[in-house]
């Protein structure tokens, strides 16, 4: 996401939405390596956990709007998606992009995107050998971790999927055999 569909520089601003996620932890750590100064939305409980992880600014989504403080932006990570994805074409540079993720509100962003001359991507997640590999390879070399919020059992699948509503994790959620 952050290298093939965002096209990371280093030196560029990021905005990541939803940052203590199961993917937003990830994509901020990998844009951290590729040399971006990363901005993300959070609420206050994950900032300490966000700060950890490198990032240069956090924003309470709850008490501000990004987008009253949020300008500038060459690449938007959209882990959010509707009101917030669409927002976010705002925060651009006009040679700015968007990589956005939630299928429900995609084709939206992606049209609004169109319109307003903004190079946009909707991805689903990748099956992809080789990056799996390349991500394990910096676990295992600690230039990014990992962090598991909780492990389930298969069979406690929709206790798993239920936590994951809550929106109130920080990193994965495990299902194991």
């Amino acid at each position: 996401m952050v290298h093939k569909h965002g096209k990371i520089k280093s030196g560029e601003r990021v905005l990541i939405h939803a940052g203590a996620g199961g993917v937003g932890h990830l994509a901020i750590q990998i844009a951290k390596l590729a040399g971006a100064y990363v901005i993300t939305t959070a609420s206050q409980k994950h900032h300490a956990f966000l700060t950890d992880l490198g990032v240069d600014e956090i924003i309470d989504y709850r008490n501000t709007p990004f987008i009253d403080v949020v300008t500038d932006i060459d690449l938007v990570i959209d882990l959010v998606g509707g009101d917030v994805g669409l927002q976010s074409l705002k925060a651009l540079k006009p040679t700015g992009r968007i990589v956005t993720v939630p299928t429900i509100t995609r084709d939206t962003i992606l049209a609004k995107a169109s319109k307003e001359n903004i190079e946009a991507t909707g991805m689903l997640a990748e099956n992809n050998k080789a990056d799996l590999e390349a991500l394990a390879e910096l676990i295992a070399e600690k230039k990014i971790t990992l962090k598991v919020s909780a492990s389930f059992p298969l069979a406690e699948a929709r206790d798993a999927h239920d936590l994951l509503e809550t929106k109130r994790t920080q990193g994965k959620i495990v299902l194991t055999t």
